[in-house]
């Protein structure tokens, strides 16, 4: 009898622990297993090179996966939001956006061209805007006028340094991940600027694309005031930045 339970125990333990093991590992939905992703690995200290993420025209039903994408490869980004989309439905979002290490600047109220406009009237979208931020606790940094529209004269009733761009990915137009990343990612470099928007899922999956490559090539992924900072830089109110050179 003794022997017998001993020959069972022998047959039956390794399934058990080979069944922890592979449980441990997997998971299940809709009835189907699938492995685990790997984790990633989150060490910023060895990059050789930096860039800034921007996005603009927000915030949008998209800027919750947009983030979860910066989260998942533990990188900051400029947000330059319109003032229109700044409601209460995007508390949360906006709360999160800054909690995990993001930034805000001011795109405009309406988003009309700026030099199209009085330039009474470029005040009072600024102001409306920054007063709707300050709503939610936040204060902004920048300006990023719509289009990218900017003159003299302008520059000099702007209390903010402007901050525009040297690589477009024009996620805008394409609306396709793979295009969006072959459109872009020869562009970029040390000091670069990159303007994407965050209102498209097309930009959410070309970000997914963006963001590992970069990293794989020595890129560090940071907001704007990190990416001035990182490049000895100050910034001046009125003055307009395209990247950090």
């Amino acid at each position: 009898m003794k022997l017998s339970l001993f020959f069972l125990i022998i047959i039956i333990c390794p399934f058990i622990f080979f069944g922890t093991i592979k449980s441990s590992n997997q998971k299940e939905i809709n009835n189907h297993t699938i492995e685990y992703e790997p984790t990633l690995n989150k060490t910023t200290d060895n990059y050789s090179k930096v860039v800034a993420l921007t996005f603009d025209d927000g915030p949008s039903s998209y800027t919750d996966e947009i983030l979860d994408v910066l989260e998942k490869y533990n990188v900051t980004a400029t947000f330059f939001v319109v003032g229109t989309n700044l409601n209460t439905k995007y508390n949360n979002t906006m709360a999160r956006l800054i909690k995990l290490g993001n930034e805000v600047g001011i795109h405009g109220y309406s988003h009309k061209e700026f030099t199209k406009i009085k330039q009474s009237k470029v005040v009072e979208e600024i102001e409306y805007t920054n007063k709707l931020l300050k709503g939610f606790n936040i204060e902004a940094k920048y300006i990023r006028p719509p289009y990218g529209s900017i003159n003299n004269k302008l520059k000099k009733i702007i209390e903010y340094p402007i901050i525009l761009w040297n690589v477009d990915t024009l996620d805008w137009k394409y609306k396709d991940a793979l295009k969006i990343y072959n459109n872009s990612i020869d562009d970029i470099h040390d000091g670069s600027i990159i303007l994407m928007h965050d209102h498209y899922l097309s930009s959410v999956k070309a970000l997914d694309l963006i963001i590992p490559k970069l990293q794989e090539d020595g890129y560090k992924i940071v907001n704007i005031t990190e990416l001035f900072s990182l490049k000895d830089i100050n910034l001046e109110n009125g003055k307009t930045y395209r990247s950090a050179k």
